[in-house]
């Protein structure tokens, strides 16, 4: 997942933001597929959940490394620091909670999961894309 997220985020013709949506969107469509092969099992399901799974994990791992580099060249000097120490503050509480719902019955887990993930690739499209821009000094640039 780093190695293609190095590769794609670097690339012209893809750039971070659709390196990230991209990102999110394959998590989120491998966690719905492995979530409606669960409910309806097929015979021989089980080398395509295997499959499904690492390609969602490759998806969550190259996310989970745009998350940090795409926030700190959108936003400007003077308030990035802050800007990442919130988004952080929103990772921890997801680590905090995440035993927490493994209480949750494992379908709605999935879907919920699966929905967030997508959503959060759709919505990515709207911000800006950073790739080879200079970082913006103060909030007018």
């Amino acid at each position: 997942g780093y190695a293609l997220c190095w590769l794609l985020a670097d690339c012209p013709a893809v750039g971070r933001r659709r390196c990230l949506s991209l990102s999110f969107m394959t998590g989120g469509v491998c966690m719905f597929a492995m979530l409606i092969i669960a409910i309806k099992p097929l015979p021989g399901a089980d080398t395509f959940l295997l499959i499904l799974s690492l390609l969602g994990k490759i998806g969550a791992a190259a996310a989970f490394q745009l998350a940090y580099i795409y926030p700190a060249e959108l936003f400007p000097t003077s308030v990035r620091g802050t800007a990442l120490g919130i988004a952080n503050i929103f990772g921890r509480i997801g680590a905090v909670t995440a035993p927490q719902a493994m209480n949750l019955p494992p379908v709605i887990l999935r879907s919920m999961l699966s929905m967030i993930s997508f959503i959060v690739g759709i919505s990515s499209l709207c911000l800006p894309e950073t790739l080879g821009r200079t970082l913006p000094e103060s909030e007018n640039t």
